[in-house]
Protein backbone atom coordinates (compact mmCIF):
# COMPACT_ATOMS: atom_id res chain seq x y z
CA UNK A 1 0.00 0.00 0.00
CA UNK A 2 3.20 2.10 0.98
CA UNK A 3 4.24 1.43 -2.31
CA UNK A 4 0.98 2.63 -4.38
CA UNK A 5 0.79 5.25 -2.15
CA UNK A 6 3.77 6.65 -3.41
CA UNK A 7 3.20 6.32 -7.10
CA UNK A 8 -0.19 7.91 -6.76
CA UNK A 9 2.03 10.79 -5.17
CA UNK A 10 4.56 10.60 -7.65
CA UNK A 11 2.20 10.60 -10.92
CA UNK A 12 0.83 13.51 -9.57
CA UNK A 13 3.54 15.33 -9.06
CA UNK A 14 4.57 15.23 -12.58
CA UNK A 15 0.91 15.95 -14.04
CA UNK A 16 1.15 19.20 -11.90
CA UNK A 17 4.62 19.54 -13.65
CA UNK A 18 3.47 19.19 -16.46
CA UNK A 19 0.38 21.49 -16.39
CA UNK A 20 1.96 24.30 -14.86
CA UNK A 21 4.49 23.60 -18.00
CA UNK A 22 1.97 23.95 -20.16
CA UNK A 23 -0.13 27.22 -18.46
CA UNK A 24 3.50 28.99 -18.35
CA UNK A 25 3.81 28.06 -22.73
CA UNK A 26 0.31 29.45 -23.19
CA UNK A 27 1.01 32.52 -21.32
CA UNK A 28 4.44 33.28 -23.48
CA UNK A 29 2.66 32.66 -26.66
CA UNK A 30 -0.19 34.95 -25.70
CA UNK A 31 2.29 37.50 -25.16
CA UNK A 32 4.03 37.09 -28.40
CA UNK A 33 0.63 36.90 -30.22
CA UNK A 34 -0.47 40.26 -28.43
CA UNK A 35 0.77 43.16 -30.78
CA UNK A 36 2.74 46.02 -28.86
CA UNK A 37 0.83 49.48 -28.98
CA UNK A 38 2.81 52.03 -31.36
CA UNK A 39 2.96 55.42 -30.60
CA UNK A 40 2.68 57.52 -33.55
CA UNK A 41 2.98 61.54 -33.54
CA UNK A 42 0.43 63.43 -34.92
CA UNK A 43 1.50 65.18 -38.27
CA UNK A 44 2.01 68.87 -37.68
CA UNK A 45 -0.72 71.14 -38.71
CA UNK A 46 -0.38 74.74 -40.79
CA UNK A 47 -1.22 76.82 -38.29
CA UNK A 48 -2.67 80.41 -38.80
CA UNK A 49 0.04 82.27 -37.84
CA UNK A 50 3.07 79.97 -39.30
CA UNK A 51 4.40 80.08 -35.62
CA UNK A 52 6.64 76.97 -36.20
CA UNK A 53 10.44 77.98 -36.07
CA UNK A 54 13.84 76.85 -37.88
CA UNK A 55 14.36 76.12 -41.57
CA UNK A 56 12.18 73.10 -43.03
CA UNK A 57 15.76 70.75 -44.64
CA UNK A 58 14.21 70.88 -47.80
CA UNK A 59 14.11 74.50 -48.19
CA UNK A 60 17.91 74.69 -49.53
CA UNK A 61 18.04 77.59 -52.25
CA UNK A 62 16.84 81.19 -51.89
CA UNK A 63 15.10 84.04 -53.85
CA UNK A 64 15.45 87.49 -53.58
CA UNK A 65 13.83 90.46 -55.04
CA UNK A 66 15.70 93.56 -54.27
CA UNK A 67 13.51 95.91 -56.30
CA UNK A 68 10.30 95.14 -54.01
CA UNK A 69 12.40 94.43 -51.31
CA UNK A 70 11.65 90.65 -50.02
CA UNK A 71 13.22 86.93 -50.07
CA UNK A 72 12.06 83.47 -49.20
CA UNK A 73 13.35 80.25 -49.18
CA UNK A 74 12.20 77.15 -51.48
CA UNK A 75 13.19 73.73 -51.89
CA UNK A 76 16.43 73.29 -53.93
CA UNK A 77 14.76 70.51 -56.64
CA UNK A 78 11.87 72.90 -57.46
CA UNK A 79 12.21 75.49 -59.91
CA UNK A 80 10.71 79.16 -59.94
CA UNK A 81 9.42 80.97 -62.74
CA UNK A 82 9.56 84.87 -62.89
CA UNK A 83 6.44 86.72 -64.61
CA UNK A 84 7.04 88.98 -67.41
CA UNK A 85 4.50 91.52 -69.49
CA UNK A 86 2.26 89.78 -71.81
CA UNK A 87 3.02 90.40 -75.86
CA UNK A 88 -0.09 89.44 -77.52
CA UNK A 89 -3.27 88.02 -77.06
CA UNK A 90 -1.84 84.04 -77.19
CA UNK A 91 -3.10 81.87 -74.17
CA UNK A 92 -0.47 81.72 -71.95
CA UNK A 93 0.06 80.06 -68.68
CA UNK A 94 -0.86 83.03 -65.80
CA UNK A 95 2.24 81.91 -63.61
CA UNK A 96 3.88 82.82 -66.69
CA UNK A 97 2.21 86.95 -67.49
CA UNK A 98 1.67 89.70 -65.15
CA UNK A 99 -2.14 90.09 -64.85
CA UNK A 100 -3.93 92.71 -64.06
CA UNK A 101 -2.95 95.27 -61.09
CA UNK A 102 0.20 92.58 -60.71
CA UNK A 103 3.82 94.21 -60.61
CA UNK A 104 6.27 91.22 -60.40
CA UNK A 105 5.08 87.70 -59.91
CA UNK A 106 7.44 84.40 -58.84
CA UNK A 107 6.01 80.80 -59.27
CA UNK A 108 7.85 77.64 -57.10
CA UNK A 109 7.18 74.48 -58.63
CA UNK A 110 7.30 71.21 -57.62
CA UNK A 111 9.53 68.69 -60.57
CA UNK A 112 8.69 65.51 -59.08
CA UNK A 113 5.86 64.46 -62.29
CA UNK A 114 3.28 63.48 -59.35
CA UNK A 115 -0.39 63.86 -59.52
CA UNK A 116 -0.46 67.01 -57.92
CA UNK A 117 3.20 68.67 -57.96
CA UNK A 118 3.49 71.17 -54.66
CA UNK A 119 3.07 74.96 -56.14
CA UNK A 120 4.11 78.61 -54.16
CA UNK A 121 3.49 81.83 -55.57
CA UNK A 122 4.30 85.36 -54.62
CA UNK A 123 2.51 88.35 -56.13
CA UNK A 124 3.40 91.80 -55.80
CA UNK A 125 0.09 93.87 -56.57
CA UNK A 126 -0.61 97.97 -57.00
CA UNK A 127 -1.81 100.16 -54.05
CA UNK A 128 -2.98 103.16 -55.79
CA UNK A 129 -5.35 103.86 -53.27
CA UNK A 130 -2.89 103.43 -50.16
CA UNK A 131 -5.03 100.79 -48.62
CA UNK A 132 -3.98 99.45 -44.90
CA UNK A 133 -3.90 95.43 -45.49
CA UNK A 134 -7.26 95.71 -43.32
CA UNK A 135 -9.03 97.88 -45.51
CA UNK A 136 -7.58 95.44 -48.57
CA UNK A 137 -8.75 92.80 -46.82
CA UNK A 138 -11.92 93.78 -46.14
CA UNK A 139 -12.48 94.82 -49.92
CA UNK A 140 -10.74 91.53 -51.47
CA UNK A 141 -12.99 90.33 -54.13
CA UNK A 142 -11.97 87.19 -56.27
CA UNK A 143 -14.97 86.68 -58.70
CA UNK A 144 -16.28 83.29 -60.94
CA UNK A 145 -17.65 83.53 -64.16
CA UNK A 146 -20.76 83.84 -62.95
CA UNK A 147 -19.97 87.01 -60.25
CA UNK A 148 -19.82 84.68 -56.76
CA UNK A 149 -17.23 86.25 -54.42
CA UNK A 150 -15.11 83.01 -54.08
CA UNK A 151 -13.32 84.16 -50.81
CA UNK A 152 -15.07 82.33 -47.82
CA UNK A 153 -13.22 83.92 -44.99
CA UNK A 154 -10.58 86.25 -43.91
CA UNK A 155 -8.69 86.66 -40.65
CA UNK A 156 -5.87 88.71 -39.47
CA UNK A 157 -2.60 87.14 -39.37
CA UNK A 158 1.30 88.23 -38.47
CA UNK A 159 3.46 87.59 -41.90
CA UNK A 160 6.86 88.44 -42.02
CA UNK A 161 6.60 90.43 -38.44
CA UNK A 162 4.47 92.78 -39.22
CA UNK A 163 0.05 93.22 -39.68
CA UNK A 164 -0.91 90.87 -42.11
CA UNK A 165 -4.33 88.79 -43.53
CA UNK A 166 -5.03 85.38 -44.35
CA UNK A 167 -8.19 84.66 -46.31
CA UNK A 168 -9.21 81.37 -48.08
CA UNK A 169 -10.11 81.05 -51.60
CA UNK A 170 -12.74 78.45 -52.72
CA UNK A 171 -10.74 77.48 -56.33
CA UNK A 172 -12.26 75.18 -59.20
CA UNK A 173 -10.57 71.96 -57.70
CA UNK A 174 -9.00 73.24 -53.79
CA UNK A 175 -9.06 75.25 -51.30
CA UNK A 176 -6.46 78.26 -51.43
CA UNK A 177 -5.17 80.18 -48.53
CA UNK A 178 -3.49 83.79 -49.75
CA UNK A 179 -1.45 85.57 -47.46
CA UNK A 180 -0.98 89.40 -47.80
CA UNK A 181 0.87 92.72 -46.23
CA UNK A 182 1.79 96.01 -47.01
CA UNK A 183 5.15 96.32 -48.96
CA UNK A 184 5.83 100.46 -49.81
CA UNK A 185 5.30 99.83 -53.29
CA UNK A 186 2.05 97.99 -52.80
CA UNK A 187 0.49 94.42 -51.40
CA UNK A 188 2.55 91.36 -51.44
CA UNK A 189 0.88 87.69 -51.33
CA UNK A 190 1.68 84.61 -50.67
CA UNK A 191 -0.77 81.53 -52.07
CA UNK A 192 -0.38 77.75 -52.09
CA UNK A 193 -3.40 74.97 -51.65
CA UNK A 194 -4.86 74.19 -48.26
CA UNK A 195 -3.50 71.27 -46.06
CA UNK A 196 -6.69 69.25 -47.06
CA UNK A 197 -6.32 69.20 -50.75
CA UNK A 198 -8.10 65.51 -51.69
CA UNK A 199 -6.73 65.60 -54.96
CA UNK A 200 -3.22 65.97 -53.53
CA UNK A 201 -1.61 62.56 -52.08
CA UNK A 202 0.64 64.45 -50.43
CA UNK A 203 -1.20 67.07 -49.00
CA UNK A 204 0.45 66.43 -45.55
CA UNK A 205 4.04 67.20 -46.49
CA UNK A 206 3.12 69.96 -48.95
CA UNK A 207 1.76 71.88 -46.04
CA UNK A 208 4.82 71.77 -44.09
CA UNK A 209 6.58 72.50 -46.88
CA UNK A 210 3.85 75.60 -47.47
CA UNK A 211 4.51 76.68 -43.88
CA UNK A 212 8.25 76.55 -43.69
CA UNK A 213 8.32 79.25 -46.79
CA UNK A 214 5.67 81.09 -45.38
CA UNK A 215 7.80 81.70 -42.14
CA UNK A 216 11.03 81.77 -44.19
CA UNK A 217 9.44 85.27 -46.07
CA UNK A 218 11.01 88.18 -45.21
CA UNK A 219 10.93 91.71 -45.98
CA UNK A 220 14.78 93.54 -46.49
CA UNK A 221 13.52 96.80 -46.63
CA UNK A 222 11.63 99.12 -44.47
CA UNK A 223 7.03 98.80 -44.61
CA UNK A 224 5.05 101.83 -45.12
Amino acid sequence: MKREGAWIFKVAAAVAVLIGLMFSIRIISSLARTPVPVQESSPASLSDSFAETGIHPRLASEYRNDSFGYSIRYPEDWTLVEAVTRLDTNAEWGGAILLESELQKVTFQEQSGGIWPGEFQVRVLSNPEKLTIDSWTRALRVRDVSGDDLVTETSSIALAGRSGSRAVIMLFDHMEIQLATEIPRGIITLSFADGDNANDPLAREHARLYAAMAESFKLTRPGP
